[in-house]
């Protein structure tokens, strides 16, 4: 009766873990992506508050942009073959239809998003221009 406690106390104690190790790999990836982009900003040192919206405009938000674009791109390419490939199955057409529809909606939203930003800092003038990384010489 010992070893059966023993036994299923270890394996919550191992559930517990694995699910612990899933949950926190999207808060390790945020930390190790600011670890890397903090210094950046910090060094580039701007002198005002639109220079730094500016900076992080063009050093962290910039390059993800097309990265997402891309992404819900294949979404909507997903779906199309999912759909194309259901051979008469409702369920399958379903499934492929909702990536199809998720897919344009968050290209719409994507690139609607995209085109605010830049009109919004061309209307407050934060279009500073990107700040230089620093470089060893």
């Amino acid at each position: 009766m010992r070893t059966s406690n023993r036994t299923s106390i270890n394996t919550r104690i191992n559930a517990t873990a694995s699910d612990a190790k899933v949950a926190f790999s999207p808060m390790v990836a945020l930390v190790v992506a600011l670890a890397f982009l903090i210094p950046a900003i910090s060094f580039a040192a701007p002198s005002n508050f639109a220079q730094l919206l500016g900076l992080i405009r063009d050093s962290i938000i910039k390059p993800f942009i097309p990265v997402v674009i891309a992404l819900g791109l294949l979404a909507f390419i997903w779906g199309v073959t999912k759909y194309m490939t259901a051979n008469g199955d409702p369920q399958k057409r379903s499934e492929g239809t909702k990536f199809i529809i998720w897919g344009l909606v968050g290209l719409f939203v994507m690139i609607s998003v995209w085109g605010l930003v830049a009109i919004l800092s061309v209307t407050f003038q934060l279009d500073t221009g990107s700040l230089p990384f620093p470089t060893l010489r």
